[in-house]
């Protein structure tokens, strides 16, 4: 009897590959509040990317941003349990991806009219550690009447899909989706980032 070459492979039912989370007012006014006393607060730096050989560098024409980090202390440990939760929630529904945790910190993103700000079609997986990112999550910190332009967008079939920018709101996607900062045309642009990793696709 014929068979065709895929016989042999077991489907186990899991939910396909959809392409990201949004979750509506998952930080709350009070929590928005605290997270941009942190932006106050912070050192930052320009925002950089990295080569195939894990060289940095901070091309303007394809990003330009400023950044700080949110160290894994216990002041912080609320957001850190809190996106937690948000991955596992969002994970379970869509992907089923095998994870490990947050290898890296939280980042403060801030996208400038001033400096032209923006971030070019890019993913969120390099070399390095960042080879390892799984899923990716942002959180919008400015209310949209702050800024103009600073849309983020994600290629999804073909054609841009874009991502609400109400302030507290959460999106969560695989960190090997396209996606863009369009320029900010006038005010500031506020977001958390983080990555969550897990061991390599199989």
């Amino acid at each position: 009897m014929n068979k065709i070459f895929s016989d042999f492979i077991n489907y186990p039912g899991k939910p396909g590959l959809k392409d990201f989370f949004e979750k509506a007012s998952f930080l709350s006014a009070e929590e928005i509040g605290i997270i941009r006393g942190y932006f106050d607060s912070m050192p930052f730096e320009q925002g950089a990317t990295r080569s195939e050989q894990g060289e940095k560098s901070a091309p303007k024409g394809y990003r330009s941003s400023r950044v700080g980090w949110i160290p894994k202390e216990r002041d912080y440990l609320w957001l850190y349990q809190k996106l937690g939760a948000l991955v596992n929630e969002a994970n379970h529904q869509l992907w089923q991806f095998d994870l490990f945790g947050m290898a890296e910190p939280i980042q403060l993103t801030e996208y400038h009219a001033e400096d032209e700000g923006h971030y070019d079609w890019h993913t969120d997986v390099g070399a390095g550690k960042t080879s390892l990112r799984k899923i990716s999550i942002t959180v919008q910190v400015s209310d949209p009447d702050e800024y103009e332009g600073g849309e983020l967008q994600f290629m999804s079939r073909r054609l841009p899909q874009l991502a609400t920018s109400e302030a507290g709101s959460a999106c969560v996607f695989p960190s090997y989706l396209l996606h863009r900062v369009k320029p900010i045309t006038q005010g500031i642009r506020r977001s958390i980032v983080v990555w969550v990793s897990g061991p390599p696709f199989r």
